[in-house]
């Protein structure tokens, strides 16, 4: 069984001494990843002590990060309400992994590894290019059209 913490507990590691974070009703010792955060210690350490569920998921991390969160849990939030859990689910399609969480706050948050990039690269470059296409055609219609 985990231990279950309370907020006044977990206000108390707000320092680079000792650094608890609160991520979708689970709270996290990230101490020793502090130095090592791709982002730098400060981003983590303006949410120390505190629920970091939203400044997380609009960070827009990677699975790995995600996956790596397990790797600094040490128990679960007292306020958290029950019914409010967090769901997370993977599917693994096509080579591609997805996963998809619902918060406790009832946001669904979809990460994937991105293994279907080939589609995302080719629609973006079409967005791209089709004004630009637009516009060639625009200022050189009338050269196009006497040929």
């Amino acid at each position: 069984m985990s231990k279950t913490f309370t907020l006044e507990e977990i206000q108390k590691h707000n320092n680079t001494a000792s650094t608890w974070l609160i991520i979708r009703d689970k709270v996290y010792d990230v101490t020793k990843f502090l130095e090592e955060h791709p982002g730098g210690s400060e981003i983590i350490l303006d949410t120390a002590g505190k629920d970091a569920t939203r400044q997380f998921d609009d960070t827009g991390h990677s699975n790995g990060a995600i996956k790596q969160l397990d790797d600094f849990y040490i128990g679960d939030f007292a306020n958290a309400k029950s019914n409010n859990s967090t769901n997370t689910t993977t599917n693994n399609n096509n080579n591609s992994t997805t996963i998809t969480a619902t918060t406790s706050r009832g946001a669904k948050i979809e990460k994937s590894d991105g293994a279907n990039k080939g589609t995302n690269v080719l629609f973006t470059l079409s967005v791209a290019l089709i004004p630009i296409l637009l516009i060639f055609l625009i200022l050189f219609k009338d050269s196009i059209l006497t040929q």
